[in-house]
């Protein structure tokens, strides 16, 4: 592959599959999947990103999540932001 195709290609990380299998039999959010995987609890994850819980509630089982959430999410999930954007409103 050319230079160039391979840094398009490596663009965004992937999503672990076991954040997908999560998703998928538990019938959960991928925010929601995405930190049961960590071992998290949605205080773990409130407090890192400086709110209360119910706020985190909000955005984890919102159909479109805040960009400005997601990007700071996607620190505290190991990933980087374009693949949280990705998963809930596809690549540009």
């Amino acid at each position: 592959m050319p230079d160039q195709e391979v840094s398009s290609y490596n663009k965004h990380m992937t999503v672990p599959i076991e954040v997908v299998n999560i998703c998928i039999r538990q019938n959960v959010s991928w925010l929601t999947a995405w930190r049961m995987h960590l071992g998290l609890t949605k205080a773990d994850v409130a407090k890192k990103i400086g709110c209360d819980e119910t706020a985190y509630c909000a955005v984890e089982i919102t159909e479109a999540p805040p960009h400005d959430a997601l990007i700071r999410l996607a620190e505290i999930f190991d990933t980087d932001a374009d693949t949280l954007i990705d998963l809930y409103y596809g690549e540009d």
